[in-house]
């Protein structure tokens, strides 16, 4: 968080002009993304390969820019999993922490 002013300018100064990538809004992350692309599409994109093929997806996160891969999820069909609190979000369950995410994997996953 100290450098935030710095990374947010080097990264500025590296995109400005590119038509080709943009930096999309996020808490505590600065991300160089192309145009073309977000994590939903990314999620759609993996799911058509193996072994994801015919999976179930469960997409978690915490930042603004995994509500697209909460609506891939949800479309698919497949689970959205929200860390923490924000409202609105397309994540259909919630969980409060990181620490609550790695019990519920150890629950859960197999």
């Amino acid at each position: 968080p100290h450098a935030a002013n710095d990374v947010r300018a080097f990264a500025d100064r590296h995109v400005r002009g590119r038509a080709s990538y943009r930096l999309p809004p996020g808490a505590t992350v600065v991300a160089f993304v192309p145009v073309a692309t977000n994590k939903g599409r990314a999620v759609r994109r993996l799911m058509q390969y193996l072994p994801f093929r015919g999976r179930l997806p469960v997409f978690l996160g915490d930042d603004l820019t995994d509500e697209f891969g909460f609506d891939a999820a949800n479309g698919l069909p497949g689970w959205s999993v929200l860390i923490g609190e924000r409202e609105p979000s397309a994540a259909v369950f919630a969980l409060p922490d990181i620490r609550s995410v790695h019990a519920w994997l150890r629950e859960n996953a197999y």
